[in-house]
């Protein structure tokens, strides 16, 4: 069973990018590719933060991906 559930050493982030009309609010649940370094990853949004502050509304995601 510990076997199975293992999934690795994980890793949370947090991105903070604006919110834009091509991509909105980024919400929980979604799959977001992001540049670390030279490395491409494939994470998971477990949070959304916004501020809005005129004129640009920005978004802070903890995203948690493989390390």
């Amino acid at each position: 069973m510990a076997i199975l559930s293992d999934t690795g050493r994980q890793v949370e982030v947090s991105l903070r990018l604006p919110v834009l009309p091509e991509t909105g609010i980024i919400e929980p649940g979604a799959f977001v590719a992001y540049q670390d370094g030279d490395v491409a990853r494939l994470g998971l949004v477990r949070s959304t933060h916004i501020e809005a502050g005129l004129p640009e509304v920005w978004q802070t995601l903890g995203v948690q991906s493989h390390a």
